[in-house]
């Protein structure tokens, strides 16, 4: 078998695929490489069983000509399946995924790079996260204090309420109040010197600063109470003294009336925390959060011994009877609410011809919301019957196969890849239309983008 003839048709899983993992908890260190995985077959529809070199390379554009990325892996091909690591080999910049959109792109030995090119969706940007494990690097931070005012850091220094502190090169300039400490203990008495003639009287020089205010003096006993005078203006607030020993708690006295609302005074110490109280019912269970990042992947377990040989079965039929690759943007751009299962993506059409015929069918496409979050999305493989009647074609209601996804959601302006697949057996003869389908009771989905679709019918299976 020749090289240049091998890829003929590969179907693979997009990079994005990860986006269907569910929430965990986030890891100090962020995977560095992606999981690609896929089948190979060659110009016979046959799969490919032998050691080639592919490879994959990122692009800017889903036209350009140069990568942005791209690195080489030797794969042994097993019945046309193939799982690599991308960046094992060459290690992703954070320029590669600066948030931008990024395709990729792959070529099976001497071929030329398969086409269309692959879109990549949001998950690997979670590459750039690792920078917070680090140095946190903004450009600039706006903190509100409690006090009400504003603190600005940037390029230019420190500002609080609009006026700078520190410069840039980390210089304190602004008021000095505040930053001088307590007086320190005076130093001892040096040596006298000698007495000489007294010299004429210079003339006065100009009044010194005033010095720092010194330390309050101790408090003299109280005086007998003189008749009280009028109400002065309030003076500023003074430092907060420490806090003394709580006293024992008196008797609860009366509820006396409840006076008028007073003016909010300064907020004093928190005091200490008191005893847990009994705990409450359980309140019902809130929404469900938006999906978290997928968590790193855990090592691999040791491998389980190996079982007993059975026996070898009677050998069927074999062979692959159509191999059919669909894309397109479906019947649904907005996707409908409360309606019944109906396809949410483009469907191919697949005539079998016996009850022992198997169809592999793979879907991906991309949903997402608009300006309000996304949820209670239901997707699953479907399949429906066409009758041909003299009035025409006659569709039956589409049917479910599999246990699909429910419960799909995403959060406000996001965009993300699903994919469903299934093995449909049973089939009585006829012409079926196969591909994804689903229904949500959530009024903000979305579809913008082509979704994709692989049939495959085969004798047994």
């Amino acid at each position: 078998m020749r090289t240049s003839r091998i890829a003929r048709r590969m179907t693979a899983a997009a990079l994005a695929a990860g986006a269907l993992a569910g929430a965990g908890t986030a890891a100090a260190a962020v995977p560095a490489t992606i999981t690609h995985q896929g089948r190979l077959f060659d110009d016979r529809d046959a799969p490919i069983n032998e050691t080639i070199d592919v490879v994959f390379a990122l692009y800017d554009a889903r036209d350009a000509s140069t990568p942005i990325w791209s690195e080489v892996h030797a794969i042994t091909f097993e019945d046309g399946f193939f799982s690599v690591r991308l960046g094992s080999i060459t290690p992703f910049q954070g320029a590669i995924f600066d948030g931008a959109e990024r395709y990729l792109g792959i070529t099976v030995g001497d071929d030329v790079e398969l086409k269309p090119r692959a879109t990549v969706a949001s998950v690997p940007y979670a590459l750039l996260a690792g920078n917070v494990n680090g140095d946190i690097t903004p450009t600039s931070v706006t903190v509100n204090t409690a006090n009400g005012s504003t603190v600005v850091i940037d390029a230019s220094g420190v500002s609080v309420n609009g006026g700078q502190v520190i410069n840039e090169d980390g210089e304190w300039v602004g008021s000095p109040a505040g930053l001088e400490g307590p007086e320190g203990p005076p130093g001892p008495t040096g040596p006298t010197g000698a007495t000489g003639p007294e010299g004429p009287t210079g003339p006065a020089g100009p009044t010194g600063a005033t010095g720092p205010e010194g330390p309050t003096g101790p408090q003299g006993p109280a005086g007998p109470r003189g008749p009280e005078g009028p109400v002065g203006p309030a003076g500023a607030v003074g430092p907060i003294g420490p806090e003394g020993p709580v006293g024992p708690m008196g008797p609860q006295g009366p509820i006396g009336p409840i006076g008028p609302v007073g003016p909010q005074g300064p907020i004093g110490p928190i005091g200490p925390i008191g005893p847990i109280g009994p705990e409450g019912p359980i309140g019902p269970t809130g929404p469900q959060g938006p999906m978290g990042p997928a968590g790193p992947e855990g090592p691999i377990g040791p491998e389980g011994p190996r079982g007993f040989t059975g026996p070898v079965g009677p050998t069927g039929p074999q062979g692959v009877v159509l191999s059919l690759m669909v894309s397109g943007a479906g019947d649904h751009v907005t996707l409908p609410v409360g309606a019944g299962v109906d396809f949410f993506g483009p469907t191919g059409s697949v005539e079998v011809s016996s009850a022992s015929q198997s169809i592999y069918a793979t879907a991906h496409r991309y949903l997402g919301s608009g300006t309000q979050p996304a949820n209670s999305l239901s997707l699953f493989m479907c399949y429906q019957r066409v009758r041909s009647e003299p009035s025409g074609p006659v569709f039956e209601a589409p049917k479910a196969v599999g246990l699909g996804m429910t419960g799909g959601r995403v959060p406000a302006g996001t965009r993300v890849p699903f994919g469903v697949n299934a093995v449909i057996t049973g089939l009585s003869p006829g012409t079926y239309n196969i591909g994804m389908c689903g229904q949500t009771l959530s009024p903000n989905w979305t579809s913008n983008d082509y979704g994709y679709l692989s049939l495959i019918l085969v004798n047994g299976g």
